[in-house]
């Protein structure tokens, strides 16, 4: 079973199939695999997230104001400026 990493910005949309995913939240770092529990929070400003595809891991830098994430489903959708 694999994630789809899907981020969003205002003019452009990217989808990614992925193993797992790190994010930095304000409340600290997690991992989210497949089967995860649905869940929206915040991305902390300037930190970033981290994503595993194929035995390799890519990074994506958050903005400074940070952004959102929502985990539904076997999705992670990022919500980025």
């Amino acid at each position: 079973m694999e994630l789809t990493l899907v981020i969003l910005r205002p003019f452009s949309e990217e989808k990614k199939a992925i193993d797992w995913v790190s994010l930095e939240c304000p409340g600290g770092s997690f991992v989210v695999g497949p089967g995860h529990r649905p869940l929206v929070n915040m991305l902390s400003g300037s930190g970033v997230v981290t994503y595993k595809v194929g035995g390799l891991e890519d990074t994506i830098e958050v903005p400074e104001q940070g952004g959102l994430v929502h985990v539904v489903g076997n999705q992670v959708i990022l919500f980025l400026n």
